[in-house]
């Protein structure tokens, strides 16, 4: 470090998450010079191996010298870190993002060689080498909060339930007109922004204005609340993820409340507290009266998240014995001076969570038609196989047709593929699939796409030849959905099962020197 330079340029960097040495000093971003050390140790142990925290990783270089081992390991790494940026990484993203995604990053990779900087390839990815890249992002606790700055994060459902969305905005869709911004003008109001995305590439975002300001963003579209009888056993909830930082000190001078109301007819409201509804990462703080600040008194979000966090609010008790339209806002208070960074606000989500159904949901019913849980295990009875092959869409933005997520068929190999899913029959009966596909354009790509289906007995002995969805698609979509549509499925005698099949000759380039398109997939349905 050069002589002269401040701290925090020359202070200790934590090696794990949990270190003491992990910095929350707001002037340096965050401990931005800080903080990095834990991706830092984790890279060098990705690159040169060693032993940290009770864990033991192996270089994920190949070579007959020490000299070309460790090229071939930076060139890896490099390519590693290169794509989890471009492809996977948002604006908002934290460590407990980068432990997912070089994970996935690599099993993305293996069978690749990366370039190193004089243009030779390296040794190819392996699961290997994945597991080594698993063992160095554990080693350095980075699915893990720092100890005295956590940015917590609320489950979607607890335990083994699962949701079923009434409502969701990714914040995606720049001209949806979910929402309303009040004040609407004026450089002190609620925005799109692209600086600091959760998911995706947008967020709302809204100053801690150095003035006296009340700001707020509110649904422009109704939430219908199922009733009491409806709901049963289950809980419905708010989610959403955010991020502040808020005017505070001794008090919390600022800060961002959530309110609701209850809309009858074209009348909106009033606008109620939700102080009292039980939450995971409520409110933090109560805002201080003192300077004019029209919440103060009033409990809400407060000082610093250190980063993005999700809060879930417990909405049932708003259900009543008729079906209730609802509505929420987030709304910042400002006191007469000093200012802070602001608020953001990103995936809003309104569900109910629920006992999954049995799997599959009838005898007939594809599993987990919509992608959106459990849909990645290699068991090929009872979901689809092999999970390399069909993903969870990981786009930015994110693409889907419904809910939060959709299939992805990709193959980094560019070989030929097929991934299936079974599902139980009965010979003789009808059935009907439907479903959607997505093939955005990619100019390169020399490719095809063939739904199918295989009837089969007991023992997995295929009977007949396969029987086509669709057309065999050899073009791209674009951007649009496109349905599949087949009736008139009978099962032939001795049929118990159906394999629900997507096949692909080729997704690369027709060079075959390079991966091609990708394939998205949402709700798929099999059954009478």
């Amino acid at each position: 470090v050069p002589a002269g330079w401040p701290a925090p340029y020359f202070s200790p960097s934590p090696d794990k998450m949990t270190s003491l040495n992990y910095s929350d000093d707001g002037s340096d971003s965050g401990g931005v010079h800080t903080n990095s050390g834990v991706n830092n140790k984790a890279a060098y142990l990705i690159v040169d191996g060693g032993t940290l925290n009770g864990k033991t990783i192996t270089s994920l270089g190949v070579g007959s010298t020490v000299a070309a081992k460790r090229i071939d390991a930076l060139s890896k790494a490099g390519k590693l870190y290169y794509d989890v940026e471009d492809l996977l990484l948002t604006s908002g993203s934290d460590y407990q993002d980068l432990y997912d995604y070089l994970y996935q990053g690599c099993v993305s990779l293996i069978g690749t060689r990366a370039k190193s900087t004089t243009g030779a390839l390296s040794t190819p990815f392996t699961a290997a080498n994945c597991v080594e890249v698993r063992e160095a992002t554990q080693a350095v606790e980075m699915d893990k909060q720092p100890l005295y700055v956590a940015s917590p994060e609320a489950a979607i459902c607890d335990g083994v339930l699962v949701p079923t969305d009434l409502w969701v905005d990714d914040m995606e869709t720049t001209t949806s007109g979910n929402w309303v911004m009040t004040p609407a003008t004026g450089d002190n109001r609620w925005s799109l922004s692209n600086n600091n995305a959760n998911s995706g590439t947008y967020s709302y975002w809204a100053p801690d204005a150095a003035m006296t300001t009340d700001l707020s963003i509110a649904q422009t579209r109704n939430v219908v609340l199922p009733t009491t009888t409806q709901l049963g056993t289950k809980k419905a909830y708010l989610h959403f993820n955010h991020w502040y930082g808020f005017e505070g000190g001794w008090n919390a001078y600022d800060g961002g409340t959530v309110e609701y109301a209850v809309v009858s007819g074209t009348t909106v409201g009033p606008w109620s507290r939700m102080d009292a509804l039980p939450a995971v990462n409520g409110f933090n703080a109560t805002v201080s009266s003192s300077f004019g600040n029209p919440i103060g008194g009033r409990r809400a979000f407060g000082f610093q998240s250190y980063g993005y966090q999700s809060s879930r609010f417990d909405i049932t008790s708003l259900a009543g014995t008729t079906a209730k339209s609802l509505r929420f806002r987030f709304r910042i208070g400002t006191d007469s001076s000093t200012g802070h960074d602001g608020w953001e606000i990103d995936d809003v989500r309104v569900y109910t969570c629920g006992t999954k159904p049995a799997n599959p949901v009838a005898p007939n019913l594809l599993q987990n038609r919509s992608f959106e849980y459990q849909w990645d295990n290699n068991t090929f009875a009872d979901g689809w196989g092999p999970s390399d092959k069909l993903t969870r869409s990981t786009s930015v933005p994110q693409i889907r047709r419904t809910g939060l997520f959709s299939g992805r068929l990709s193959d980094w190999t560019k070989n030929a593929f097929s991934v299936e899913q079974k599902v139980a029959v009965t010979a003789g009966t009808t059935y009907t699939f439907t479903g959607y596909y997505m093939i955005p354009t990619n100019a390169s790509d020399v490719f095809s796409f063939a739904p199918q289906v295989v009837w089969m007995n007991s023992a997995g002995t295929p009977l007949g030849a396969a029987v086509p969805l669709m057309t065999t698609r050899t073009t791209h979509t674009g951007s649009v959905w496109t349905a599949i549509s087949k009736t008139g499925l009978i099962a032939p005698t001795g049929a118990t099962r159906a394999a629900v099949r997507l096949v692909s000759t080729n997704l690369g380039n027709a060079a075959q020197t390079a991966p091609g398109t990708l394939i998205y997939v949402d709700d798929f349905y099999f059954g009478q």
